[in-house]
C-alpha cells in the first residue's frame, strides 16, 4: 500500500518504483483514503477475508503451552531445546508467509468529509495496519505531506523551515512557525503508526515485532542529501536493536563545514533487506553492488565513502543489526 493522503501538489513524487517496463517508473500512491478503503476493505473483499480468518487459528498458538513446558524442562538437552526453538520459529515464519495471523482484519469506513489532517492520517493508518495484520499487503509506504491539521499539503512550509529553522510566512500568508513545532506534528503521526502496529497481537509477538518500521525526512536540513537525513527505525526486534540513538560518524568528525560525513544510507538499506533474510544475490539488481544508487556523492567525499560503497557495500550497520 502506498499512500499520500492530501498530498495533491507532490502526488507524482512517489518513492516507490517498478522496473517491469525495463526502466524505473513511479508507482502512484493513494491520494484519497476512500480509494484505499474501497480497494482493500470494500464489503465484498472484507467479507471474503473474514470468512477465511474465521477458519484459521495460529498453529503456534495451538502448541504454545506444550512448547513452553518442554523447553523449560530440565530433562531436555540444550541441543534439543535449540532444535525445538528453531522448529517453532519455522512454524511462525510459515504462518506469516501464509498470511495466518491473529490480528483483526476489520477496517471501518472513513468519513469522506474529514477536514482535519490528523484524523485523515489516523484513518489511513488504521486501514494500513489492518491490511498488514490480515496479510492483504506486506509493504506500506505512508507519506505525510502535512505538518498542521490542515488537509491541504503544506510541504512548502516544511521545506522553508528545514532551510531556515522557521517556516516562510511569505509562502502561505500565515505566521512563521518554528521548525520543531512542525516536526512535532509529523512525529505524532509516526508515533501513532508505531503504537497501532504494536497493538496487534500475532502468534509470535506483535505486528510491530514482525515489521521493520522505517521513517525518513526528505527535507533533512534543507540540503536533501543522504549526509544529513534523520532516520528512525522500530520493530524487527529479533534482528534489530531498538531504543538507541546511534551516531555512525567517525571521531574526529570529518566532512563539510557544517555537515560531518557518516555512513551512506545504502548501509541502512542493506541492513533492512538482510533483516528480512535476503542475501545480496537476492536484492542486487541491474549489475549494481549493494542496494540503491550509491555513486552520487561529491568527488571530495570519495575517500571517505569508498570503503562502504566498495568492498563493504553489503556490510550491515554494526550494533544496530543483530544478525
Amino acid at each position: 500500500i502506498r499512500s499520500s493522503v492530501g498530498g495533491l501538489h507532490y502526488i507524482d513524487a512517489s518513492f516507490s518504483y517498478t522496473s517491469r517496463t525495463g526502466s524505473p517508473q513511479r508507482i502512484q500512491p493513494y491520494k484519497e483514503v476512500l480509494d484505499l478503503y474501497n480497494n482493500y476493505f470494500s464489503p465484498a473483499n472484507l467479507a471474503g477475508k473474514a470468512a477465511v480468518n474465521s477458519r484459521q487459528k495460529g498453529i503456534t498458538n495451538l502448541v504454545m503451552e506444550d512448547y513452553r513446558n518442554v523447553v523449560n524442562s530440565r530433562r531436555i538437552a540444550s541441543s534439543d531445546r535449540h532444535k525445538i526453538d528453531n522448529y517453532m520459529t519455522l512454524l511462525a515464519e510459515a504462518e506469516q508467509r501464509l498470511g495466518i495471523t491473529t490480528g483483526s482484519c476489520s477496517g471501518g469506513k472513513p468519513d469522506p468529509e474529514v477536514k482535519d489532517a490528523s484524523i485523515l492520517h489516523k484513518s489511513t493508518i488504521d486501514l494500513e495496519v489492518a491490511a498488514l495484520a490480515c496479510g492483504m499487503t506486506k509493504i506500506v509506504s505512508h507519506m505525510i505531506m502535512q505538518n498542521t491539521a490542515e488537509i491541504i499539503s503544506n510541504e512548502g512550509e516544511s521545506h522553508s523551515s528545514a532551510h531556515n529553522g522557521k517556516s516562510d510566512s511569505g509562502e502561505s500568508g500565515r505566521a512563521s512557525v518554528d521548525q520543531w513545532v512542525l516536526n512535532k506534528y509529523t512525529m505524532a503521526r509516526v508515533a501513532d503508526f508505531i503504537k497501532k502496529l504494536d497493538s496487534i497481537q500475532e502468534s509470535n509477538g506483535t505486528l510491530l515485532d514482525n515489521t521493520f518500521f522505517y521513517y525518513g525526512n526528505i527535507e533533512a536540513t534543507g540540503r536533501h542529501t543522504f549526509t544529513d537525513m534523520p532516520v528512525i527505525v522500530a520493530g524487527a526486534g529479533a534482528k534489530i536493536r531498538n531504543g538507541y540513538y546511534i551516531d555512525y560518524r567517525p571521531r574526529p568528525l570529518v566532512g563539510d563545514a557544517d555537515i560531518p560525513w557518516g555512513r551512506p544510507i545504502n548501509s541502512l538499506l542493506v541492513t533492512i533487506l538482510q533483516s528480512f533474510g535476503l542475501t545480496p544475490a537476492e536484492y542486487e539488481k541491474f549489475g549494481r553492488k549493494g542496494f540503491g544508487v550509491n555513486d552520487q556523492y561529491a568527488a571530495n567525499r570519495g575517500p571517505h565513502y569508498a570503503p562502504f560503497l566498495g568492498a563493504r557495500v553489503n556490510d550491515p550497520l554494526p550494533f544496530l543489526y543483530k544478525g
